[in-house]
């Protein structure tokens, strides 16, 4: 029987606490930066002792507390050797992070800033949350120690605030708040400034994302699930909406490196442009990897596993009545082909992010900018190929068999939803061909990534103006359309026992060829 360690929930806290000391620490210290320009500064490295002590301090505890747990109830238990590996390499990203050469070349380049901050958010952070240091810190105090750590954190002083800032909605905020206020031009030219200022934009980074990683990866039931993706999903759209503007603006935000940056080859627009791409393009595939593992165990109902030791039941951290309503695995007749749910999942997510892509397009580039034809041609073309997509998902619908309706759904809704998938096609087909339409009608006519298409349309104000304002309410209504299909399906996967998500999910038994066309 293990003993009563701090769970994960209640103990976050000093965890979280003494990561961001240590970031702080090593932040304060090597925001000294370069002093002379060029690449041949990045070579120095002033590592302060005590920064080196706050590193090894938070290693030796962890070390410590694992290994005096496994002593007394037994390896791998209470904090798997899963979790210690996953602390490791989190530990080791925080230290490359924050350590020369990366940090004090963060001064001279703006796309090295954008490197350290993300391998701080969306790489060191979340595998610290994996890796349970509470656990183990606390088994390494003595065990008064430990009960006067678990009262503290029970105080209802503590508590409260403490529950609004790790539920799903305040660690969202808080994210993203210190993510976009950090980027404000003159808050971080301060940062580049002042090493005060700039420890502390490490240390709300990092504690900022301990605390959202920790409201996503925490999750324990189904309905806490789809509130991480959610959450997942809405945090890679407004950071590649940041990512965006960084790379597509036409001036440099942050004079400071217009200096610092020819010496590395670089102007100071591209390197803006660099560290904006790291921000979208990356950063964003993390989010989506770390969306479709989630959205896996949501859609198959899956339990959290639980560490070697721990008690079943409540204690788990599974509550039995949730236990009980795990559903069992669709039988393969009652599910999408492998192929169409990926495409469906994919097309979907594209389709939400060229709306908002299109949305954005004044903020991005605003009209007269040099930005501006070279903004609304991207979005041409990612239009032109996500058309070519919806045509090939149209062809293999046309071409396979889906499965039966369940026997249990009335007929006036099997016919509703069939009604409202034909509307949704149709939508997804209007909305590209009407924007094509409209740019042939164009003196600017389409470029495919920079290579201009043949126009076959005369330059036609009217027609221009008649097929975008097809493109635009075409646009909005594939919106409210995505919106009430979304709607409808999480009430399935909550209310319908058999039209839950699963039947979608790409990583189900493929169905065999059905009764439905």
């Amino acid at each position: 029987m293990v003993p009563a360690a701090v769970p994960l929930r209640r103990g976050v806290a000093p965890a979280l606490v003494l990561g961001v000391v240590a970031a702080g620490a090593v932040g304060r210290a090597m925001a000294h930066g370069i002093d002379a320009a060029g690449p041949s500064a990045a070579a120095r490295w002033p590592v302060e002792p005590w920064v080196l002590a706050c590193l090894a301090l938070s290693a030796a505890l962890y070390g410590v507390g694992v290994g005096r747990l496994w002593r007394h109830a037994g390896a791998g238990r209470g904090v798997s050797a899963a979790r210690v590996a996953a602390f490791a390499a989190g530990w080791l990203v925080l230290a490359a992070a924050l350590a020369p050469p990366l940090d004090p070349l963060g001064n001279r380049l703006f796309v090295a800033h954008m490197v350290q901050h993300e391998l701080l958010m969306i790489v060191a952070a979340p595998l610290l949350v994996l890796g349970r240091p509470l656990a183990a810190w606390a088994w390494a105090l003595p065990r008064a120690g430990r009960r006067s750590i678990g009262a503290f954190f029970r105080t209802p002083g503590w508590r409260l605030p403490w529950q609004l800032a790790t539920g799903a909605l305040g660690a969202w905020l808080l994210h993203a708040l210190a993510l976009w206020l950090w980027h404000v031009p003159a808050l971080f030219e301060a940062v580049l400034a002042e090493d005060a200022i700039h420890a502390l934009q490490h240390s709300s980074f990092l504690f900022t994302a301990l605390l959202f990683w920790w409201s996503v990866l925490g999750a324990r039931t189904r309905s806490a699930r789809g509130i991480a993706l959610l959450s997942l999903f809405t945090t890679m759209v407004h950071t590649g909406a940041l990512g965006a503007l960084l790379t597509l603006s036409p001036s440099t935000w942050y004079p400071s490196y217009a200096e610092s940056a020819p010496a590395f080859g670089l102007e100071p627009l591209e390197d803006q442009q660099l560290g904006g791409l790291v921000m979208w393009v990356p950063a964003g595939l993390a989010y989506v990897v770390c969306g479709l593992v989630l959205a896996a165990r949501w859609l198959r109902g899956e339990r959290p596993k639980r560490a070697r030791g721990d008690p079943p039941g409540p204690r788990s951290g599974v509550p039995a009545r949730v236990v009980r309503s795990v559903r069992p695995a669709l039988p393969a007749a009652d599910r999408y082909g492998r192929t169409a749910a990926w495409l469906h999942w994919l097309i979907g997510i594209a389709l939400l992010g060229q709306i908002g892509f299109g949305l954005l397009l004044d903020e991005i580039a605003p009209r007269g900018t040099p930005a501006r034809a070279a903004t609304i041609n991207l979005h041409k073309s990612i239009g032109i190929v996500l058309g070519v997509a919806i045509l090939l998902r149209l062809a293999w619908r046309i071409g396979h068999a889906l499965p039966a309706w369940p026997a249990t759904l009335p007929p006036t809704r099997q016919r509703a939803a069939e009604w409202g998938h034909r509307a949704l096609y149709a939508c997804m087909l209007v909305v590209p061909l009407a924007g094509w339409l409209g740019s042939n009608f164009s003196r600017h006519g389409v470029r495919l990534f920079g290579h201009p298409l043949p126009p076959w349309g005369p330059d036609s104000p009217a027609a221009y103006a008649f097929f975008n304002g097809v493109h635009v309410g075409g646009a909005f209504l594939l919106l409210a359309l995505i919106a009430g299909h979304v709607a409808i399906a999480l009430r399935h996967a909550r209310v319908d026992r058999e039209l839950g998500l699963g039947r979608i999910s790409p990583f189900g038994r493929a169905a065999p060829q059905g009764a439905r066309r």
